[in-house]
Formats: C-alpha cells, sequence, structure tokens
C-alpha cells in the first residue's frame, strides 16, 4: 500500500522503512488499526527519516483503503 505512485515525495529507501516498520507493529494476527498507523509514521518523523507531508500522504492512501 505505501508506494511513491500514491505519495510521491517517498523516495524506495523512505517506502521500505515505513513497510517494515507497519509490518512490525502489526498483531500477531497481522491487523493493524489507523491510530497504529499514525504511532508508526508519527515516530519515524519524528526521528526525521520521513516529513510530516509523507506522514499525511501515507495516512491519506490507509484511510481510503480502510474507509
Amino acid at each position: 500500500m505505501v508506494s511513491r505512485n500514491k505519495v510521491p515525495s517517498l523516495t524506495p529507501e523512505q517506502e521500505e522503512l515505513i513497510e517494515d516498520a507497519i509490518r512490525e507493529k502489526r498483531h500477531g494476527d497481522g491487523k493493524i488499526s489507523l491510530q497504529q498507523v499514525y504511532e508508526v509514521l508519527s515516530s519515524l518523523k519524528h526521528q526525521g527519516l520521513i516529513s510530516d507531508s509523507d506522514r499525511s500522504g501515507v495516512m491519506q492512501v490507509f484511510k481510503r483503503h480502510f474507509g
């Protein structure tokens, strides 16, 4: 779901970083909430690994997917 086609400001490295971080956060059953996605993205933003616009763009993708 995390794709530079959907969020053009992401680099390939950021795309992989986000996907890995979300995979780690998922429950044993493979589920994840929008709140958990937001927490993962916020953590990456606060670490300076993604920008605020990257976080917002990825959140919009997840909201559309789960909406």
